[in-house]
């Protein structure tokens, strides 16, 4: 099926794309490129991180022999994101709908909470499900219903 973007929509979708794309290589590749930043970089970076995610190193997952930039869970949100948007290029006669998108953050703040609380013992498989469920619909609704929304007015 063809798609039925209208040109503006289809460059922000792309953007939207590309601009994800970047971020995880960015993330997945810092234990490379993070030890060639002078202390002042290294700094920046944490700056500019922190308010996103607590980045616990026993809580992140790691490559090279160091924790990549963001925790479990907020890099299994970032790579879903990613494909979600890719999945919202398909046109499927599927599309997911806002109670999508809080149905998988109240099983993300569910899982969140019982780990803050202790009544669940942390488990890496089932942070990084939490958070790539709610990052894969999250990114493939903002792509159907946010960039794609003007849709049926301008394609006739």
């Amino acid at each position: 099926m063809a798609s039925t973007l209208v040109p503006f929509e289809k460059f922000g979708a792309a953007g939207l794309f590309f601009l994800g794309f970047f971020w995880n290589i960015l993330i997945w590749t810092a234990p490379v490129w993070l030890r060639l930043l002078p202390e002042s970089g290294i700094q920046l970076v944490n700056l500019l991180l922190n308010p996103v995610c607590h980045r616990t190193p026993e809580l992140s997952w790691w490559w090279n022999g160091a924790p990549i930039l963001v925790c479990i869970r907020c890099s299994a949100i970032y790579l879903a994101f990613s494909l979600g948007n890719l999945t919202g290029f398909l046109n499927l006669k599927i599309q997911p709908t806002f109670r999508w998108v809080w149905v998988s953050f109240g099983l993300l703040l569910l899982d969140f909470v019982l780990n803050l609380t202790g009544l669940k013992p942390l488990s890496e498989p089932l942070r990084a499900l939490t958070g790539g469920l709610f990052g894969f619909i999250t990114g493939w609704w903002l792509l159907i219903n946010v960039l794609n929304s003007d849709r049926t007015k301008n394609v006739q």
